[in-house]
């Protein structure tokens, strides 16, 4: 059989293009897509046994998540990571009630907010729920692969300055804007604060020190946590940003929704369901684990060349959650990272019909057997390779003991 296919010349003039989008395929015979899966390197980071926030000891978790940021920055000539640690639930248990002055958390009372009896920030706004523990922390790299946690002393953490905490947003996609005239808002950030359960704007001159003060409202509406994953579409002028919804059904079912603003400070559109499990997707859980549903719990997205690219998380629930069961989670099951393709960043199409893994869980005791849980929001490119770092999880989203939630990058 002669493998061929044709495309249409006329549109690739003095452009790069991927053969990912079926569209720019005039016709085909005797071809079959086939996804590769990426090559991966070893583990770059663990949770730090001597750092408490993300190690957080007996009855508790020890995990860090890629919900946020790497990027190489000439501005200082390093690779520079910003990314996600969660302590929490702390109120529940003694041992774990940390304590972090100028960042609500935890709270020390189940009921009402407040963290021995502040219920209010300094500017005045209210306390919404923060029981998790939410903390961005900052590493950095000259290489890429050997990350320095390195101490800060921004905030105090049970009274010694020697951590690398640097604010507490549910994960930080970060900006270098080179034509800000106001050099103390070089960098900026943007995310979910569950402080207020709402997507905040923060500024910084390096990247490191953060402020808030100038954007003390949320620049988007959000109530739910998740990742809140934003990518700058240059061609488009434009931000473009992806987040975990649910629908209003018996399953509370997770689909990716979209928003996006021409700057960061808004005006952001209202957020929309554009990304949701089909019946199909439902079959491959069915095949491959015996899972009740599928359903998209993360997408992070970015413009590459002709197209856009995405890897979606999706999570194949294979158990409801347990009535009364301590620390359970909604549903259990694995989450698999599939490749997804767009022409508009907004309708997304899968690049193969049997949902190949891009980033395969790892097999036997891997650090990645259980979910590839969470991506940075956009990969670094280098010449024609993408390198893009993920989240690993040894458990299964449903996992209820607390000391088996380990996450490593």
């Amino acid at each position: 059989m002669n493998h061929s296919y044709c495309l249409p010349h006329q549109i690739f003039a003095n452009q790069s293009i991927l053969l990912l989008d079926q569209a720019l395929i005039q016709q085909e015979s005797g071809i079959q897509r086939q996804v590769h899966p990426g090559q991966k390197s070893p583990v770059v980071m663990e949770p730090g046994r001597d750092k408490p926030w993300e190690f957080c000891g007996a009855r508790m978790s020890k995990r860090i998540h890629l919900y946020g940021t790497t990027l190489y920055d000439d501005l200082v000539g390093k690779y520079r990571m910003w990314y996600f640690a969660r302590m929490g639930p702390h109120w529940r248990f003694e041992s774990g009630n940390y304590q972090i002055p100028g960042l609500y958390v935890p709270r020390t009372d189940q009921k009402p907010y407040s963290c021995h009896g502040v219920t209010a920030d300094q500017y005045g706004r209210s306390f919404v729920d923060n029981d998790r523990g939410d903390l961005t922390c900052y590493a950095e790299s000259d290489d890429g692969i050997n990350w320095v946690k390195p101490n800060l002393g921004i905030f105090t953490f049970n009274g010694s300055p020697d951590n690398n905490i640097i604010w507490d947003l549910h994960g930080a996609s970060v900006f270098i804007d080179r034509q800000e005239k106001d050099a103390n808002k070089r960098y900026k950030a943007i995310g979910f604060c569950r402080r207020y359960r709402n997507i905040f704007l923060i500024v910084s001159a390096d990247g490191i020190h953060w402020d808030d003060k100038d954007y003390l409202e949320p620049v988007s509406g959000r109530s739910n946590e998740g990742t809140f994953n934003v990518t700058y579409d240059a061609r488009n002028q434009l931000f473009r940003a992806y987040s975990l919804g649910r629908f209003d059904d018996k399953e509370k079912r997770r689909v990716i929704c979209y928003t996006e603003s021409p700057t960061l400070e808004g005006p952001w559109k209202e957020s929309q369901p554009i990304l949701e499990p089909t019946n199909w997707d439902d079959e491959i859980g069915r095949r491959k684990y015996g899972a009740l549903r599928a359903e998209f719990h993360n997408l992070s997205a970015f413009r590459y060349n002709n197209i856009h690219i995405g890897l979606l998380g999706a999570l194949y629930v294979t158990a409801e959650q347990v009535s009364g069961q301590e620390n359970q989670m909604p549903c259990d099951g694995p989450i698999d990272s599939q490749i997804v393709y767009s022409r508009d960043g907004i309708s997304w199409e899968h690049a193969d019909r049997e949902r190949t893994a891009v980033i395969p869980r790892g097999e036997g005791d891997a650090f990645d057997r259980g979910m590839i849980i969470g991506t940075a929001k956009e990969p670094i490119i280098q010449g024609d390779e993408i390198h893009w770092y993920y989240t690993g999880c040894e458990h299964t989203h449903g996992e209820a003991d607390m000391e088996k939630r380990v996450k490593r990058l």
